[in-house]
C-alpha cells in the first residue's frame, strides 16, 4: 500500500514540474492554392493560460527566400497601443507591456495576430526563437518569453509552424 501512495505522489509532483503556464502556436498552412506573389497570413495563437500576462516579447523564424514579411494584421485588441514590433529579414519580434495591474487574461484559444507576407514559393517552417544571441552588438536571434503580473516568468509550450505542402 506504501508503494501506491509513493507512486501516486510521484506522478502529481512530476504533472506539477511539467505544467505550463500558457501555450503558443504558429499557424500550420498549406502552399496548394497559393502562387508567387501572393499574400498569405499566418496566425500566432494563445491558449491554456494559467496567469495573468503583464507582457511579453515573441520573436518567430522563417524562411527569408520563401517568404518576405509585409505587416501585423488583426491584432488582440488589447494591444493597440503598448504594441512594438519589428522584422528584419529573417525574423519578426514583438514586444508588448501593460500597466494595468490585473494583466490580461485571454479565454481558451485566441488570436493574438496574423504575420502578413509575401510568398515566394516552397516551405519554410516558421518557430519561435528561444535564446537570445547577440554578436558584435547586434541581436541576431532572440528569447521567446512571457512575463505574468508580480513580474515572474511564465513557462511556456511553443508550438512551431509552417507553410508547408498538403496537410
Amino acid at each position: 500500500m506504501k508503494k501506491i501512495y509513493v507512486l501516486i505522489a510521484a506522478i502529481i509532483i512530476s504533472f506539477g514540474l511539467s505544467a505550463q503556464d500558457i501555450s503558443l502556436s504558429i499557424e500550420k498552412k498549406s502552399i496548394d492554392e497559393l502562387q508567387k506573389g501572393d499574400k498569405v497570413l499566418i496566425g500566432v495563437f494563445v491558449q491554456n493560460q494559467s496567469k495573468p500576462i503583464a507582457g511579453f516579447q515573441l520573436y518567430v523564424e522563417y524562411d527569408s527566400i520563401v517568404l518576405t514579411y509585409s505587416n501585423v494584421l488583426n491584432k488582440y485588441s488589447a494591444f493597440s497601443n503598448e504594441w512594438i514590433s519589428n522584422d528584419n529579414g529573417y525574423f519578426f519580434a514583438a514586444n508588448w507591456l501593460t500597466l494595468d495591474p490585473k494583466g490580461l487574461n485571454f479565454k481558451g484559444r485566441e488570436k493574438l495576430f496574423d504575420l502578413e507576407f509575401t510568398y515566394h514559393g516552397g516551405e519554410t517552417d516558421l518557430f519561435w526563437q528561444t535564446e537570445q544571441i547577440i554578436s558584435e552588438g547586434t541581436l541576431t536571434q532572440g528569447e521567446t518569453m512571457f512575463v505574468a503580473v508580480g513580474n515572474t516568468i511564465m513557462q511556456i509550450e511553443l508550438i512551431n509552424g509552417c507553410l508547408c505542402g498538403p496537410k
